[in-house]
């Protein structure tokens, strides 16, 4: 079996090629791959290839010549037998090549079948990996975001049970991360459910909001400003799987927005007392 490397393939795995037949090295470029895979060649959606056919196609050839040759019209004589792998798009991803039959004929239809059973298989196999690696390159991605952030930030899972609590929400609220993954959102007050009622609880349906700002209570007693963006966050299907927020601490702008007024009121007033 080999996959696609630029603009050829790479070896990715091989079975049934022993000291007295080593396995073959198949130097294929894509576009001499796909010019053997024309309908008149395919059976059972595998691809049996005359030699010179073959050859006729390849630009580099192969470093191998079938070792189980027969005699007939039945008989196995050097062909090539590519099965494509292609994936959800349609895009050819590698191949496998089989050789050297144990009774030195053409494969009949059903061996095919089963050939190409396997190569849907390990098709599956690939995509299975290739979205695994994809998840956890995004886990890893989201994970170094939320902790390097230096905004509090908050990861609830559909259950509302907290899944990140990176060190800016340690600092901003005083309990560690410990403290905290594993249990519901907090809903220790009245407010607090009512705030999760109406601000989060639509987040995991889907929507997402931006600035709603919030008094919160801290780990030692203090209220807190805290303006509040979330997002819900989503699997590969779309399904909602949790939500993100976003908490930033804003006392001390509303603080200075409260001393920006009172300063303007209290000049007002002593221009009025000066005009007396």
């Amino acid at each position: 079996m080999q996959l696609r490397q630029g603009d050829g393939f790479a070896p990715a795995a091989s079975c049934g090629w022993d000291a007295y037949r080593p396995r073959p090295d198949i130097n294929l470029a894509a576009r001499d791959l796909e010019a053997m895979l024309e309908p008149r060649f395919e059976i059972e959606g595998c691809h049996l290839v005359p030699c010179e056919e073959a050859l006729a196609r390849s630009s580099t050839g192969v470093d191998y010549e079938s070792q189980r040759n027969g005699r007939g019209p039945w008989a196995w004589n050097r062909h090539w037998l590519v099965v494509p792998l292609r994936n959800e798009s349609g895009e050819t991803i590698g191949f496998v090549w089989a050789d050297d039959p144990s009774d030195r004929l053409l494969p009949s239809p059903e061996k095919l079948r089963v050939l190409r059973m396997f190569a849907n298989q390990a098709v599956t196999a690939l995509e299975l990996a290739r979205r695994w690696s994809a998840e956890q390159e995004a886990n890893e991605l989201m994970r170094a975001t939320v902790t390097s952030s230096p905004l509090a930030t908050i990861r609830i899972d559909r259950d509302g049970v907290v899944r990140s609590w990176n060190t800016a929400a340690e600092r901003l609220y005083g309990w560690k991360a410990e403290e905290m993954i594993g249990k519901r959102y907090p809903l220790d007050t009245a407010a607090q459910r009512l705030e999760f009622a109406h601000i989060l609880a639509p987040v995991l349906e889907g929507e997402s909001f931006q600035g709603i700002e919030v008094v919160r209570d801290t780990r030692d007693g203090r209220h807190i400003d805290v303006s509040i963006s979330a997002a819900p966050l989503r699997d590969a299907d779309g399904n909602v799987v949790g939500a993100m927020a976003v908490h930033e601490d804003v006392s001390g702008r509303k603080w200075a927005a409260r001393e920006l007024l009172l300063s303007r009121q209290e000049l007002e007033e002593l221009k009025k007392r000066l005009k007396k």
